[in-house]
């Protein structure tokens, strides 16, 4: 083992190979050594490193089949992944004339607009291959039938910006504008060419039951009973 502080005599033979100066002349007994790597260019296939330490004396080896040892290193990759949201309306109020799924055409009739924002953030210290969000939302209010009135509808595909354009939504059969409403461009993403998952037999209008709200009774201080929901 070597004394503490002292540093072995160590030099590059070429980009991959090291050869170290274990003294001269070697005393019977041990030595250990450590030595740091740092692992650069790695491919994003690359899971393992294989490392390989062999000893050579000019004196003479009676035993030559112990000197060549293989060492197989794990490759972890590393990265700490950031998840905030936010939306531009802090609170969406609803009025005026009721109108059932039939009467309505245009998108402007559906109701209040809302934005929903999502930030990933990678602060390394490794990059990411791949990343995926799964984002669920209430777009249901029960009401006793088997389907429920419309709380959220999703109008456009959604938009991922950032890294290079790479990034896309894969959407459900009927997850945008499933009742085919007139839908302002301006404001929405273009829903051609988008990836979709693909559709099960049997399932193409029926709606998940746990994406369905539940109303509660709340009586008001004029005695008016009135159905609330609760978003948590």
């Amino acid at each position: 083992m070597t004394p503490k502080g002292d540093q072995l005599d160590c030099s590059p033979s070429n980009r991959t190979t090291l050869k170290c100066d274990l003294g001269n002349p070697f005393n019977p007994g041990k030595l250990e050594f450590q030595l740091r790597f740092n692992p650069t260019g790695l491919s994003d296939a690359e899971t393992s490193l294989q490392l390989q330490i062999q000893s050579t004396t000019t004196s003479a080896d009676k035993s030559v089949n112990d000197d060549l040892v293989t060492l197989t290193a794990e490759v972890i990759r590393n990265a700490e992944l950031e998840l905030s949201g936010n939306s531009e309306e802090q609170a969406v109020r609803y009025g005026g004339e009721i109108k059932g799924e039939a009467a309505i055409k245009f998108e402007d009739e559906i109701g209040s607009r809302v934005f929903h924002k999502y930030i990933i953030r990678n602060a390394g210290p490794w990059k990411a291959s791949r990343i995926d969000v799964n984002i669920s939302w209430p777009y249901q209010v029960e009401n006793g039938r088997e389907h429920g009135k419309w709380l959220l509808y999703l109008t456009g595909v959604p938009q991922v910006t950032g890294q290079g354009g790479k990034g896309y939504c894969l959407m459900g059969p009927n997850q945008v504008n499933p009742l085919d409403f007139d839908i302002n461009s301006e404001y929405n993403s273009v829903v051609d060419n988008v990836p979709k998952m693909p559709e099960s037999r049997g399932s193409k209008s029926r709606r998940k039951r746990e994406m369905i709200v539940l109303p509660r009774e709340v009586r008001a201080s004029d005695g008016s009973i009135q159905n609330v929901v609760s978003m948590s």
